[in-house]
């Protein structure tokens, strides 16, 4: 066998095995529940919380209940169902998060936390990923937006909070403002701060656009995970794998660095997740996609072994 193409499938493998070592969000998938709050009446995804489980607990007694177990899932048997629900003259934004709830009558007051002293309230993540994904529906009421939102920390912290010195990055996006009947991907890549390694993450998923929320928006979330650009294994490698960069509503794809002989399809999405190009590529060559909107994308190319190579781009 050519030396490079051996190279090239070890290189392959490396990069398999090293993304599949990477750290998830735990109960991703919203496959494992759990009984709480007054009297265990209500359910909850293990690992994650919402109002029911807020504090002070005398609000969250009498906080209205926005999360339910749904089984129209994208993968497995259940997904997260939340609704925006009005309560004591205030919408109350269907919310899930990894940490906590803080509630107050006065909604400028409420945040969610991480209570690094509490494992029940915090996850745990020491890796710097590129972007978080996962998979969603919606029902938008006047325009209102579903919203996911990602932080990565160190130490105790909330969001939102005055000092964010210790934020390592963020990833944040408003959703679609229209109904979105079926399962749709989005991607949002995080944005770094600081060069130090994270300690915690922070995930906040919401039927509404928080303080501006709508009564009656709902929203459907699954298989939340965290994507790891490979330049986070092997920036050396990565490089000489694929080349991406745009320019004048242009995408160039450079495969030149990869032995002739190799096919992948490409995916160009934009931050929302929603899949804008697609294509084959065969190594070897240069690609320029066309007729593409001035922004930032996701540019993600797989092979017939499943490996994926991601590279954000911005185009001007």
């Amino acid at each position: 066998m050519h030396t490079k193409v051996q190279l090239l499938i070890i290189i392959f493998f490396s990069i398999s095995f090293g993304l599949k070592a990477q750290q998830q969000p735990e109960n991703y998938s919203f496959e494992e529940w759990e009984m709480v709050g007054f009297e265990n009446q209500f359910t909850e995804p293990v690992n994650w919380s919402s109002l029911k489980t807020s504090e002070p607990e005398n609000l969250a007694n009498v906080a209205p209940e926005v999360l339910f177990k749904s089984t129209d899932a994208h993968s497995g048997i259940f997904s997260v169902h939340l609704i925006n629900k009005s309560v004591f003259g205030l919408v109350a934004n269907g919310i899930i998060t990894n940490g906590r709830v803080h509630g107050d009558f006065n909604p400028d007051l409420g945040n969610i936390f991480t209570d690094p002293d509490n494992t029940e309230w915090n996850t745990s993540l020491t890796e710097r990923p590129d972007s978080i994904v996962g998979y969603y529906k919606y029902i938008s009421v006047d325009d209102d937006v579903a919203v996911v939102e990602a932080l990565l920390h160190l130490g105790a912290t909330t969001i939102p909070h005055p000092d964010s010195s210790n934020w390592v990055g963020s990833a944040k996006a408003n959703l679609a403002s229209e109904d979105v009947p079926e399962w749709t991907r989005f991607s949002i890549p995080f944005v770094y701060f600081l060069d130090e390694d994270p300690e915690y993450i922070l995930i906040t998923l919401s039927s509404g656009n928080g303080h501006n929320a709508v009564a009656g928006s709902e929203a459907w979330f699954d298989d939340i995970t965290l994507v790891y650009n490979v330049d986070g294994i092997d920036e050396r490698i990565t490089k000489n794998l694929m080349h991406a960069y745009g320019y004048l509503k242009t995408i160039v794809i450079d495969l030149t660095r990869i032995e002739i002989g190799s096919r992948f399809k490409l995916g160009i999405y934009n931050l929302t997740g929603k899949l804008m190009k697609t294509r084959s590529l065969e190594s070897g060559s240069k690609y320029k996609i066309n007729d593409i909107q001035p922004g930032l994308y996701i540019c993600s190319i797989q092979n017939s072994d499943g490996l994926v190579i991601t590279k954000k781009v911005i185009v001007q």
